[in-house]
C-alpha cells in the first residue's frame, strides 16, 4: 500500500511555517472560549442532550429536556456526552468537541498536501482555513456540520489516496469514514462525499472498471455495519422514528415541506453572496482559484490536473446541493471550504514563479482600502447599535487599537505583495483575518445575558429549592437554562420546534401545559417562571393574579416567582 503519490517534492514548506499554522489555529480555535456562558439555541440544545446522556440517560434515543428528540443521528451527542463524562459539566468540555473536529479538518487538509508531495499547498490552505472569519466562527460553534466537515474531509482524503494508489485499504477506509459521517447528519454525506467520489472517478479515470471498483463490496458491508445498528435499534425503540427521521427530516426538509418549519429559505444564489462571510478578508484573493496558464507554467502535470478536477467537483457538489435545497442555513457551505482553500493554496503565487502576482497585489490593495475605512464604519455602526456602544464603554479604545493594528498589517501586506514576497503576504493576510476575533469574546461576555441564561440559572441554584422551573413559550430562546439547572423544565403554551415531536406524540404532556392548566397547577406551589422580555407583558397579564412578580431581570431573560 502506497502512502503518498509518486511525485517529486515540488512545493515544500519550512517547519517554521507549520509552527506558525499551529499557533494560528490554537489562537483561532480557543481564544475566549471560556469567557461567556453556553449560548441559547443550538449550543444550549445540543449540550443539554449530551449532558442528559452523560448523566445516565438513553444513548440510543437522544433526549432533550428529558423527552424524545430524534431529528439527527447521535454521533455528535455521543462526543459531547463522552467529553462531559471525562471532564464534568463544564462549558469548555462542551466547546472542546467542535474544537477537536475543527483541528481534524485542518489535519485532513494538511494530509492532502503531504500525500501529493505539496506540503506548501497544504500549509497555505491551512493558514486560510484557520483565519477565515466566518469559517472559524462556525467551526467554534456546536453544529452538526463541524464533525460532518471533518469526517467527510478525511473520507475524501482516503478516497483520493485510493484513486491515485488503487489501495483497497484506503477505499474501505473511505466507506468507514462515510458511515461515521452518516451517523453525524444522516444521508447528506452520501450525497456530498459519495457524489464527489463518484463524479471524480468518472471524470478523472474515464474508466468503467475503476468506477465498478469504487463500489467495493467489503467497503459497503463496513458502511452498513456502522450505520444500520443505531437506525434499527432506534426504529425498534420508537415506532414512529422511521417516518419522522427519514421522511420528515430528510426528504421534506430538502423540499421545504418539513413540519415544523424551523429553518429559512433563500434564492439559488444564497450561498454565493455569503462567500465573504465564510472567507472573511480572504475573499479578496478568491480570483486566484482560477488557474491562469503562462508560458513559464511548469506545473501542468496530469496528477495536478486530476487534483484540481477533484477539488472543483468537491466544492461544486456542496454548492449545487445546498443551493438546490429549499432549506437554507448560513453554516451549511462550510463543507465546501476545504477544496476552495486548497485551490487557493495550489494557485498562490510563489517567489520566482510566474502567475497570480498581480491578482495578489490587487487583493492586498483592496485589503488596505477596506481596513482604512473600518474606523469610520465602526463609528457609524456604534451610533446605531447598542451592543457596539457597550463594547466601547467597557473597553474604551480597544476596537480602535485593533483597527489601527489592522491598518499597519494591511500596509505591510501591500509592501510584501509589491516585492513578490508571497509567503510573507500570506501570513500578513492571516493576521489581518484574525483581527476581528480579538474583541469578539469580550463582546459576547458583555452581552452574555442576551445570549445565555447562565446568570438566571446561577441565581436559581443559590436560592432555596422551589417546586419547579417553568418557561413561557420560547424553549429555544432560553435553551441554555436546562444545562445549568439540570432538571426538566415545563414549557407553557410551547411554540418549540425542537420539542415538537414529544409534544405532538403525547410524551410527558405534563411538560407542555397550556396557560390555563398552569394557572390551576401553580396554586400552592413555589414556581420559578422564566420569560423572554418580548413576552413579559403577556405573561404578567396571564399569571399576575397567581402571584407571579418580577424577581430579577437578566438582559433579555426575566425571572418571576409566585412567592
Amino acid at each position: 500500500m502506497k502512502e503518498q503519490a509518486d511525485l517529486p517534492l515540488v512545493d515544500p514548506a519550512p517547519v517554521r511555517c507549520w509552527v506558525a499554522v499551529a499557533l494560528l489555529f490554537v489562537f483561532a480555535a480557543t481564544w475566549g472560549m471560556t469567557s461567556f456562558g453556553l449560548q441559547d439555541n443550538n449550543e444550549g440544545i445540543y449540550a443539554e442532550i449530551g449532558r442528559e446522556m452523560a448523566a445516565g440517560g438513553d444513548w440510543i434515543i437522544p433526549h432533550l429536556n428529558f423527552v424524545t428528540y430524534i431529528e439527527k443521528p447521535p454521533l455528535l451527542y455521543w462526543c459531547i456526552a463522552t467529553s462531559l463524562k471525562f471532564f464534568g459539566d463544564e462549558e469548555w468540555a462542551v466547546r472542546l468537541v467542535p474544537i477537536l473536529f475543527f483541528g481534524g479538518t485542518i489535519t485532513a487538509v494538511a494530509s492532502f498536501g503531504f500525500f501529493l508531495q505539496r506540503p506548501g499547498t497544504a500549509m497555505r490552505a491551512c493558514v486560510i482555513l484557520a483565519t477565515a472569519g466566518g469559517f472559524v466562527a462556525m467551526n467554534r460553534s456546536l453544529l452538526f456540520d463541524v464533525p460532518l466537515l471533518c469526517l467527510t474531509s478525511f473520507a475524501l482524503l482516503a478516497f483520493y489516496k485510493w484513486l491515485v494508489t488503487e489501495s483497497r485499504f484506503q477505499l474501505r477506509l473511505f466507506y468507514v469514514l462515510l458511515g461515521c459521517a452518516v451517523m453525524t447528519k444522516g444521508a447528506v454525506p452520501i450525497v456530498l462525499a459519495g457524489g464527489t467520489a463518484f463524479l471524480t472517478t468518472l471524470y478523472v479515470t474515464r474508466s468503467r472498471s475503476r468506477l465498478f471498483q469504487l463500489f467495493d463490496p467489503l467497503g459497503i458491508v463496513l458502511f452498513f455495519a456502522l450505520v444500520l445498528p443505531w437506525h434499527l435499534l432506534a426504529s425498534a425503540r420508537e415506532p414512529t422514528f422511521a417516518r419522522f427521521y427519514f421522511i420528515n427530516e430528510h426528504v421534506l426538509r430538502f423540499l421545504d415541506k418539513r413540519v415544523p418549519r424551523d429553518y429559512y429559505t433563500g434564492p439559488f444564489y444564497y450561498y454565493l453572496v455569503r462567500l465573504p462571510l465564510y472567507l472573511g478578508f480572504w475573499v479578496l484573493v478568491l480570483p486566484l482559484i482560477f488557474k491562469r496558464k503562462t508560458t513559464l507554467d511548469d506545473t501542468a502535470d496530469p496528477q495536478e490536473s486530476s487534483f484540481r478536477a477533484f477539488l472543483w467537483i468537491w466544492f461544486l457538489i456542496n454548492l449545487v446541493f445546498f443551493s438546490i435545497s429549499k432549506a437554507k442555513a448560513n453554516y451549511y457551505l462550510i463543507n465546501g471550504m476545504p477544496p476552495l482553500a486548497l485551490l487557493l493554496g495550489l494557485n498562490w503565487p510563489r517567489f520566482g514563479k510566474e502567475g497570480g502576482h498581480r491578482r495578489l497585489l490587487g487583493g492586498s490593495v483592496v485589503l488596505l482600502l477596506l481596513t482604512a475605512a473600518l474606523p469610520v464604519a465602526w463609528i457609524l455602526f456604534s451610533r446605531k447599535d447598542s451592543t457596539a456602544r457597550l463594547l466601547d464603554q467597557k473597553q474604551p479604545g480597544l476596537v480602535f487599537a485593533v483597527l489601527f493594528l489592522l491598518n499597519l498589517l494591511a500596509i505591510a501586506t501591500v509592501i510584501a505583495a509589491t516585492r513578490r514576497e508571497t509567503a510573507k503576504t500570506l501570513f500578513l493576510f492571516a493576521l489581518v483575518g484574525l483581527g476581528p476575533l480579538v474583541p469578539a469574546p469580550l463582546l459576547l461576555q458583555y452581552t452574555e445575558n442576551a445570549i445565555s441564561e447562565r446568570a438566571i440559572a446561577d441565581y436559581i441554584n443559590t436560592q432555596p429549592p422551589a417546586d419547579g422551573v417553568v418557561m413561557y413559550r420560547d424553549y429555544e430562546k432560553l435553551s441554555s437554562l436546562a444545562f445549568y439547572i439540570k432538571r426538566p423544565i415545563s414549557v407553557i403554551d410551547s411554540h418549540s420546534d425542537d420539542l415538537y415531536f414529544a409534544r405532538t406524540h403525547g410524551i410527558k404532556p405534563e411538560l407542555f401545559p397550556t396557560a390555563e392548566e398552569f394557572r390551576k397547577s401553580s396554586n400552592g406551589r413555589r414556581i420559578w417562571l422564566v420569560v423572554r422580555d418580548r413576552h413579559l407583558a403577556e405573561a404578567r397579564a396571564l399569571f399576575g393574579l397567581n402571584g407571579f412578580h418580577i424577581v430579577h431581570t437578566f438582559g433579555t431573560g426575566i425571572l418571576l416567582a409566585n412567592w
